[in-house]
């Protein structure tokens, strides 16, 4: 039988909402401190991911979600039952707000820099956005399109290298969303100025 509950840690001013299977592993893991979501991770998402990706899976998959508790639980003496609905709920508002805030650790923290080499296309160039190849299979980068029509930057060239911005990270698809650093500039290879308005967007 699931059990679903919440106690707290006054020291860390921590809620902690668990659930755990029959043999008292977790299965979701919700850390509220201060009232802001830490942990909103499942484990089955988590082995999933590592699974695809190895090691740079997890870390990707932690930066975003938190780490759930390992191990067998035991519910502590003051701990409070909570229906499922609740638990659903909470849950729910947890993760959105995790994937709503910028991730500041693990391998490609928000802002940081990395390198990378643009990829060819299932689609004709100034649609959807381009792939980045960053040198970790199977993680990629992606750069949306909308980057080139704001910054009136020309469509690159696979193979070309660049210098990227990490600006969110989408765990389930194993993809950094990246901007180019560089912005248009006459005389340079990459990235030269397009007027886009000439394709009507």
């Amino acid at each position: 039988m699931l059990q679903r509950f919440r106690a707290y840690w006054p020291d860390e001013d921590e809620w902690r909402w668990l659930e755990l299977d029959d043999g008292g592993y977790v299965i979701r893991h919700v850390i509220l401190r201060g009232g802001e979501p830490i942990v909103a991770a499942r484990t089955d998402e988590l082995l999933a991911t590592r699974d695809r990706a190895g090691l740079l899976g997890v870390q990707l998959y932690e930066a975003v979600n938190g780490v759930p508790a390992e191990g067998i639980v035991d519910p502590p003496s003051d701990a409070i039952p909570v229906q499922a609905d609740e638990f659903d709920r909470v849950f729910r508002q947890a993760r959105a707000s995790r994937n709503r805030t910028p991730t500041t650790t693990g391998p490609f923290p928000c802002g940081s820099l990395v390198q990378g080499t643009f990829g060819a296309n299932p689609w004709p160039a100034g649609a959807t956005g381009t792939y980045v190849d960053i040198g970790h299979e199977p993680i990629h980068g992606f750069v949306d399109a909308q980057w080139f029509f704001q910054n009136g930057a020309s469509w690159p060239d696979p193979g070309t290298d660049a210098q990227f911005r990490v600006v969110d990270l989408r765990w389930h698809s194993l993809q950094l969303r990246l901007q180019p650093v560089g912005l248009p500039h006459h005389g340079l290879p990459w990235p030269r100025p397009y007027d886009w308005h000439e394709l009507g967007h």
